[in-house]
């Protein structure tokens, strides 16, 4: 029953965390404003701040180019801008972002990375190491009753050694 008990503990301990993963992102300057460019929750979105204080840098424009589409991006919040549906694909995805400021105007290329997703984890997977505990319980529980029927001492038949 131990055996049994830790293993459904066990199974618990084997699932992998249930986290997100880290969005893809790219980061660098034209002048001395910062553009950090994420890929999230099917939109693109462009952080403009100076380089100097990391003040946001509202009021600009902002351009993402794909190979498949041009993205004009708004702002959303000072030194926010945002624009979808944008889905990266998985490998490498060549962005051309061009930015307008008050402060700087310029365009930077950049490779944006988006590793490929884990495989979801099955429910065979995740109960595997409860059947392994399972298995493990039966066959010492078969060995525990083998063991037992040896140590015991049978009674001398009747009739048997008596002349």
């Amino acid at each position: 029953m131990m055996v049994l008990s830790v293993g459904v503990f066990a199974t618990s301990a084997f699932a992998e965390p249930n986290e997100d993963r880290e969005s893809p992102r790219v980061a660098a300057a034209v002048g001395p404003v910062g553009i950090v460019v994420i890929a999230a929750n099917n939109n693109i979105y462009a952080f403009l701040d100076r380089l100097s204080d990391n003040a946001p840098v509202p009021g600009g424009s902002v351009r993402i180019k794909t190979s498949k589409a041009e993205l004009i991006l708004k702002e959303t919040a000072p030194g926010v801008y945002r624009a979808g549906p944008f889905e990266p694909v998985v490998g490498h995805t060549a962005l051309t972002v061009s930015v307008n400021t008050t402060l700087a105007n310029g365009q930077m290329v950049a490779d944006l990375v988006v590793a490929p997703s884990a495989p979801p984890q099955t429910v065979e997977r995740r109960l595997r190491p409860m059947w392994y505990s399972l298995g493990l319980a039966a066959f010492a529980g078969l060995g525990f009753l083998a063991w037992r029927s040896r140590r015991r001492h049978l009674p001398p038949l009747a009739g048997a050694g008596t002349a």
